[in-house]
């Protein structure tokens, strides 16, 4: 049988008529060597366009939610015309039906001033639906065969709407049952990435940038050859390029590699994207959809010892620390479990933990949305020990960002942390906070959010990340 490939096309690959066509034909080709299935995203801009419309209309205001949802459908039309083909009766059809069911859901929204999650992933999930219809009809443009599939109508998760997590081998059996027949008939299936289905049938997302997962959790799930991810990047960088204008294209990547840098805010990759692949093997590609020449970075298991020991500097930002503070802490079990089993209960993401050698202090942090939240949770579950004064104080700090250095190779290197340390020193760059895993592929530190963007600059240049391969390391 040919291989299985899943390609996986981002926004910014799928902005406009063109760059959509552009995706089609990248698909043909592959189709030619391969049986493919496709994962599409919405096109840029549209799911931060849909989530602030449905915010104006939970503040009440309809109109300009309406107004602003218009714009959105609008130009999926003009696209769809711009596209052309035999399909588009048919397509148009099924954008007008998702339009007015987005129209009705926003003006829901309005009418009752309140918008919850759940409403939230319905509307923001239609991004991935209207811009799958799309990429459709460009693919039987070129000859192919597409089915579109809303991975909310089989893609099993929990129901923690905004970041659901798929419900694994529930889900496994549902991807084959759907997409492989499609592949049997030699035919495409476009998936819409970024959603899934709760067990209520609810319409759930995975996260931002959760179609990476979508794409690498159907790879597992009939047993893929290959995943590419196609962006308007060369691949992933050593840094933001944005920040450090000399990052470069970083040729390969460990998947645990991967997996911190999207941890720690790399933007190309989803934060659990890896976790199914790896076990598998299964290696992932990252590519320039517009430069489909160019090699991009690939992301698979293999590690070459005395590679250079640190392999990108990633950032998180709007981020807050929480310190949890008291002498009376120290020798005393189950601290730690209640803080973070008291947030787990809450539903409260933890990015980064640190804990002082006395015991006397838990320092971590959370995504800023979450501040008031964890705050408030925190100082309720140690009510009592605040009252007999062994803990004497939950203390917040916002404005806080997350720096990482990753790479496998800092666990055979030593020094790795003194140079971290002097560089950001030499920058007078404060750290607020420290972690470093037993593994060493990583070294996080709390900043200021405000010198971010220095700390970047100041590690790549230590590291000279703007060189490749063994260099790199002198």
């Amino acid at each position: 049988m040919p291989p299985i490939q899943i390609h996986k096309f981002s926004g910014s690959s799928l902005e406009s008529a063109q760059r959509i066509k552009l995706a089609a034909e990248l698909v043909k080709q592959a189709q030619a060597r391969a049986r493919v299935i496709v994962v599409a995203t919405a096109m840029a801009g549209v799911t931060d366009a849909l989530d602030a419309a449905a915010n104006k209309a939970a503040q009440g205001d309809r109109v300009t939610g309406l107004d602003q949802l218009k714009v959105i459908l609008d130009k999926h039309q003009a696209e769809l015309s711009a596209l052309g083909g035999s399909e588009t009766g048919a397509t148009r059809s099924e954008i007008e039906q998702i339009s007015k069911e987005l129209t009705e859901m926003i003006g829901s929204v309005a009418l009752l001033a309140q918008l919850t999650q759940r409403t939230r992933d319905r509307i923001l999930a239609a991004g991935e639906k209207l811009s799958a219809r799309l990429l459709a009809v460009a693919l039987d443009n070129t000859g192919l065969i597409a089915y579109v599939k809303d991975s909310d109508t089989f893609l099993e998760t929990d129901d923690n709407f905004g970041e659901a997590s798929l419900l694994r081998s529930l889900a496994d059996r549902k991807i084959a049952v759907e997409l492989l027949p499609i592949l049997e008939r030699n035919a495409v299936p476009v998936v819409s990435g970024f959603c899934g289905r709760a067990p209520d049938g609810a319409t759930t997302t995975l996260g931002r940038g959760g179609a990476d997962l979508t794409a690498t959790s159907i790879a597992v799930a009939i047993e893929a050859d290959q995943v590419t991810l196609w962006t308007d990047l060369d691949g992933v960088y050593s840094a933001d390029p944005k920040v450090v204008p000399d990052a470069r294209v970083i040729d390969h990547l460990n998947y645990r590699e991967a997996a911190e840098m999207s941890y720690y805010g790399a933007k190309l990759l989803h934060p659990r994207s890896m976790i199914p692949v790896a076990p598998l093997g299964i290696p992932v590609y990252v590519r320039n959809s517009l430069e489909p020449g160019k090699s991009g970075t690939t992301v698979d298991g293999r590690f070459t010892p005395g590679e250079h020991p640190v392999k990108a500097i990633s950032a998180i930002r709007e981020h807050c620390l929480v310190s949890v503070e008291g002498k009376g802490m120290a020798g005393v079990p189950g601290i730690a479990a209640r803080v973070f089993g008291r947030l787990a209960a809450k539903r409260i993401s933890v990015t980064m933990i640190s804990q002082s050698s006395s015991e006397s202090t838990i320092c971590l942090a959370v995504p800023a949305r979450f501040i008031m939240a964890t705050e408030a949770a925190l100082k309720k579950e140690f009510q009592p020990d605040m009252s007999k004064g062994d803990i004497e104080e939950v203390v917040t700090r916002r404005n806080v960002g997350l720096v990482a250095a990753v790479g496998l190779g800092m666990a055979n290197m030593p020094g790795v942390a003194g140079r971290v340390f002097t560089a950001l020193g030499n920058n007078k760059i404060s750290i607020l906070a420290i972690a470093q895993g037993s593994s060493e592929l990583n070294i996080s530190m709390a900043i200021d959010e405000c010198q971010i963007d220095e700390a970047l600059q100041a590690l790549h240049a230590e590291f000279k990340l703007h060189l490749s391969g063994s260099k790199a390391a002198e």
